[in-house]
C-alpha cells in the first residue's frame, strides 16, 4: 500500500488550534535511540478500537497482593500443572468466562467474580454466516446489509428470539442459577446481541465455560469487591477467597477516555457520547459526524460549489462548530469567534469596510449558522463580502428555536437581517435544500433513488426534502407532524407510522 509507516512510536500530546493539530510522537529509531518529533495535521484518526482502555477497579490493598495481579489484556496463557494455583477471575464476560475455562482446563481452582448479571447466549453461531465467509458479498456489502434495519426494528425480533432461546434452555439456565449464577435477559429483554449494542460488554457467547460451572469445576460467588489481601480477595460481604493469582476481567472505558489521553480532556468534552443508543434509537456517534456542526457545509464548499483563489475564503456568522468542520476540510475562514470581532464598531471599521466594498476580494463564501454573539461588526462584514460577490450560505433558515418554554431567535432570524441588508437570499444547506443532496452524492457517489427512503417526523423539511429528490418517504408521527397536519400539507409521504417499531411485520430479520 506504500504506506509511510512507524513501528514502536507513541503519540505523546495532541493539540488543535483551530486551523490543524500539533502532534508530539515519541519513537525509537533502528539505532535503539528515543527520539520525539513535532508534525502539524489537518486530521487524526483515532483507529484504536472499542476495547483499547483497561478499566481496573480501585480497591484498597492492589499494591500488597504477593502475586500476579492484572488485568485481562495482560493474560497470555494459562501453563499446566499438577500443583494447582488458587486462581480468582474478577468480571463474567467474555474474557473472564475464556479465562476462567483455561485456568480449569490446565488443571487450577478457579472461582469467578459476578458482580452483575450476565447476559449468556448457548445459540450456534448461524446468523451472518452467509455475509461474512469466502463465498460471501464484499464486506463492505455485507454490513451494509447487516446494519440496514433499524435498532428498533431489530430489538423487537431480537426479543422474540431471546424469549424463544430462554424457553428452549430453560433447564440448563435453572442449573447454573443453582449454583449461584445470575442470569439477564439484555436490555427490555432483547438478549445478547443488545446487551453489546447498548453496553459493549457484559454478555457471553458460551463455549464451554458455562457447563464447567454447572459442573462445578469453576466456582462462582457474587459481589463487589471490598479490598484485596496479601493472599487474598474480600467481597463486600466479607466472603474472603484465597488467591495465588488474581485476574481483573473488568473490561474497558469508553472510546472518549482514550481520546482524552491523546487529545486532551477539553477538546474531548466537545465530543459526542460514543456507543450505546440514544433517543432515537440510534448508535451514538457511530456512522456520523462527532458533535460538530456545518459539516454539510464543509462539503458543499469542498466538493459542489469549490472555492479557488484569490476567493478561497469563507467569512462565519456562527459558532465555533462551523469553523472545526471548515478547518477539517483546510478552508481558510474569519468572523466567528475571533476575538478580534468581538467588540463595538469604531469610525475606522467604516473606513474599512467602505474600502472593502470596492476592492477585489478574497472571500468566496459566507455562512451563516447559529450566533450567540452575533454584532454589528460581524454582520457589516457579512453583508460587505456578499455584496462583493461571495456566495451566502445559510445552514438553517428557523426563525426561532425553543427553550424552556420560550421561543429565541434562531440562525434563520441572522440570515433574514443579512438578506434585508445585502439585498440577497441565501442558498440553504440543510434539508429540505437540493445543496444537501449535492453534499451527498459529491460525499457518497450516486444513489438508487428508486430504492431510497426518506425517513423523518417533519412534513416540511423531511417528507418535503424526499418528494423533491425523488425519494421514497416515510413519515413518523413522533415528532413535529401529526396525523392533522396531513389534511392540510402539499407534501403528502407515502406511508406514514407511529414509530418505527411498527415496521416489524414488514421485515423479514
Amino acid at each position: 500500500m506504500d504506506l509511510n509507516t512507524w513501528t514502536s512510536s507513541t503519540l505523546k500530546h495532541a493539540k488543535w488550534d483551530g486551523g490543524g493539530w500539533e502532534v508530539d510522537i515519541e519513537r525509537v529509531t533502528d539505532g535503539g535511540r528515543t527520539e520525539v518529533r513535532k508534525l502539524q495535521t489537518k486530521h487524526i484518526i483515532q483507529a484504536t478500537g472499542i476495547n483499547s482502555e483497561p478499566k481496573i477497579p480501585r480497591v484498597p490493598g492492589i499494591s500488597e497482593f504477593d502475586g500476579p495481579i492484572y488485568h485481562s489484556s495482560e493474560f497470555t496463557t494459562a501453563e499446566p500443572t499438577t500443583t494447582p494455583k488458587k486462581v480468582v477471575v474478577v468480571g463474567t464476560g467474555v474474557s473472564g468466562h475464556d479465562i476462567a475455562q483455561e485456568f480449569s482446563e490446565q488443571g487450577h481452582d478457579v472461582t469467578l467474580v459476578q458482580r452483575g448479571a450476565t447476559c449468556i447466549d448457548r445459540t450456534a453461531y448461524v446468523y451472518g454466516q452467509g455475509l461474512y465467509s469466502e463465498d460471501g458479498p464484499p464486506t463492505e456489502d455485507a454490513d451494509f446489509i447487516t446494519h440496514s434495519v433499524p435498532l428498533p426494528v431489530l430489538k423487537r425480533k431480537e426479543i422474540e428470539k431471546t424469549d424463544e432461546h430462554m424457553i428452549e434452555n430453560k433447564q440448563y439456565f435453572e442449573a447454573l442459577e443453582k449454583v449461584g449464577y445470575r442470569i439477564d435477559r439484555g436490555p427490555d429483554g432483547a438478549g445478547r446481541k443488545f446487551k453489546f449494542i447498548q453496553y459493549a460488554g457484559g454478555s457471553y457467547i458460551d463455549v464451554g465455560g458455562l457447563q464447567l460451572i454447572i459442573d462445578g469445576h469453576i466456582k462462582v460467588k457474587q459481589g463487589a469487591i471490598a479490598q484485596v489481601k496479601v493472599h487474598s480477595l474480600v467481597l463486600e460481604d466479607g466472603t474472603e477467597l484465597p488467591a495465588d493469582e488474581i485476574v481483573f476481567a473488568t473490561g474497558f472505558s469508553s472510546m472518549l477516555a482514550t481520546a482524552g489521553k491523546i487529545m486532551g480532556g477539553d477538546f474531548v468534552r466537545k465530543l459526542d457520547e460514543v456507543w450505546g443508543v440514544d433517543e432515537e434509537g440510534e448508535m451514538r456517534s457511530i456512522w456520523r459526524q462527532s458533535g460538530h456542526p456545518g459539516y454539510c457545509t464543509a462539503v458543499y464548499l469542498t466538493r459542489v460549489n469549490k472555492l479557488s483563489p484569490p476567493r478561497d475564503k469563507v467569512f462565519v456568522l456562527g459558532s465555533a462548530g462551523i469553523e472545526e468542520e471548515l478547518a477539517a476540510v483546510g478552508i481558510e475562514f474569519s468572523g466567528g469567534t475571533d476575538p478580534t470581532f468581538q467588540r463595538q464598531v469604531v469610525e475606522d471599521d467604516f473606513r474599512r469596510l467602505a474600502e472593502a466594498s470596492n476592492a477585489p476580494s478574497t472571500f468566496g463564501a459566507v455562512v451563516v449558522g447559529m450566533d450567540l454573539d452575533v454584532n454589528f461588526l460581524k454582520l457589516s462584514h457579512a453583508v460587505t463580502h456578499i455584496r462583493n460577490g461571495a456566495t451566502f450560505l445559510a445552514t438553517n433558515l428557523d426563525a426561532t428555536f425553543p427553550t424552556l418554554g420560550a421561543a429565541f431567535p434562531a440562525s434563520g432570524s441572522l440570515a433574514a437581517a443579512v438578506t434585508k441588508a445585502a439585498s440577497v437570499e441565501p442558498l440553504l444547506t440543510g434539508k429540505p435544500s437540493p445543496l444537501m443532496m449535492d453534499a451527498i452524492l459529491a460525499r457518497y457517489g450516486p444513489l438508487d433513488r428508486d430504492r431510497t427512503c426518506m425517513v423523518g417526523d417533519g412534513l416540511d423539511v423531511d417528507i418535503r426534502f424526499g418528494l423533491e429528490q425523488g425519494l421514497g418517504t416515510l413519515l413518523v408521527l413522533s415528532g413535529v407532524s401529526s396525523l392533522e397536519d396531513l389534511e392540510d400539507t402539499r407534501y403528502k409521504p407515502e406511508a406514514v407510522v407511529d414509530r418505527l417499531v411498527d415496521l416489524v411485520p414488514e421485515f423479514s430479520v
